[in-house]
């Protein structure tokens, strides 16, 4: 795919504000001037041109491995004053792990996602207020214009809940570091932590992170979501970068959230569970017709999902509850490093007591469990009675009523 953008130099008033004096704000910080020039920096710099934005997510537990996700994108935008909704013309487009590419042309917005081959298209007469929700996400809008409101709104607010705790760094670009409100603490001890990154040089915000400590069972996490637009050009660019002409890697096309109003694409409630065989944390082979006259709990998962750990955590209750009472729970492992003696570590931090099988990618497919956490129930007579994907915090209620039913 080509893009096409001609960088120009920036003007010379950006050339002015951009070379100031650092050291002397530093010396006596004044939030507020370093504000002014922010906003001004990103009027300047919001005609047109392009950056790459990396969306890098991080979960750390005490005592065990590090998990780090990263996707990357080339975004382009461009002015576009006729349009009232966005104001820009925009395309993202997928350089590394996430495989979703996103073009608005001023009339339409078009995702062309590579796992399933599809492109959807949301109309901006049709669906505004989705349209509008774009401004939100990190990968598409312009990312400095983004977090430069996010510094006027808070400046509005409360000038208190901005502070400029240091000078750092990011990709070699020197920085301010301003930490946005004070840490917050919930009732039951978790934290989150928000920091803001603006470059020195250009006084354009260029990185958000967002820390959140917790503790899941015996288990200290710190989970941190890091948004960062790095190689900066501000120059033409071509009209045709914001064509759907350029999105060609899909095999269908059809209305944007046309698959959210599908009912349940998991198995059907009635329909015969299909049997399995998987290894087990006991270093035995494991089958689902080993437990036949059975209720049985199936529950897909895999460590780095924090929905996938309050699921299980949750179904540990239901687990005590129903022992000995004909009931089997069984907690399928999909992705993770297939190492018998890292998934018992993991379980035995968290307490979880009910069987365990893992190399459960070799059954997502006939289960259906393309989303995690899988949840499904299954009667005695092996027919699925309850399924649900993804967590929910009425989970205790909804499995006490299809329990309680499936043993009558």
């Amino acid at each position: 795919m080509k893009h096409v953008l001609i960088s120009i130099p920036l003007s010379l008033t950006a050339s002015l504000l951009f070379s100031q004096n650092i050291s002397s704000t530093l010396a006596q910080p004044d939030t507020s001037i370093i504000i002014k020039k922010i906003r001004n920096a990103v009027d300047l710099a919001s005609t047109q041109g392009s950056y790459i934005f990396s969306d890098k997510h991080i979960l750390m537990r005490a005592g065990e491995d590090t998990n780090v996700r990263i996707s990357k994108y080339k975004c382009f935008f461009k002015k576009n004053d006729s349009d009232t909704l966005l104001s820009f013309k925009l395309s993202s487009y997928s350089i590394k792990r996430n495989n979703q590419d996103k073009i608005y042309d001023g009339e339409n917005v078009y995702i062309q996602t590579g796992w399933n081959k599809k492109l959807e298209i949301l109309s901006k007469n049709e669906i505004p207020k989705s349209l509008s929700q774009l401004k939100a996400e990190a990968s598409f809008y312009p990312f400095f214009i983004k977090l430069g409101n996010d510094f006027i709104a808070f400046e509005k607010s409360n000038k208190q809940d901005i502070r400029l705790i240091s000078t750092d760094s990011v990709n070699e670009t020197p920085c301010f570091k301003f930490e946005f409100g004070q840490t917050r603490t919930n009732a039951a001890g978790n934290t989150t932590e928000i920091y803001y990154h603006v470059s020195s040089k250009t006084f354009l915000p260029i990185q958000q992170t967002v820390i959140f400590k917790r503790k899941v069972g015996q288990v200290a996490e710190t989970e941190i979501f890091e948004y960062t637009a790095e190689s900066f050009q501000n120059g033409y660019v071509e009209d045709s970068i914001f064509s759907r002409n350029l999105l060609t890697d899909y095999l269908s096309e059809g209305p944007y959230g046309l698959e959210k109003n599908v009912t349940n694409t998991l198995l059907g409630i009635g329909q015969t569970a299909p049997d399995w065989e998987l290894p087990s944390l006991s270093n035995k082979m494991v089958k689902l017709s080993d437990f036949k006259d059975k209720i049985i709990i199936l529950d897909f998962w895999y460590k780095a999902c924090t929905p996938c750990l309050n699921q299980m955590l949750d179904l540990q209750k239901i687990h005590a509850e129903y022992k000995g009472k004909n009931v089997v729970m069984i907690g399928i492992n999909t992705i993770d490093d297939p190492q018998r003696e890292k998934l018992e570590a993991f379980l035995e931090k968290r307490n979880v007591a009910s069987q365990t099988v893992y190399n459960g990618y070799k059954i997502q497919s006939a289960y259906k469990a393309i989303l995690s956490p899988v949840l499904y129930v299954i009667d005695k007579k092996g027919k699925i009675c309850y399924a649900k994907d993804g967590y929910s915090k009425n989970l205790i209620d909804d499995l006490h009523e299809v329990l309680d039913l499936a043993l009558k």
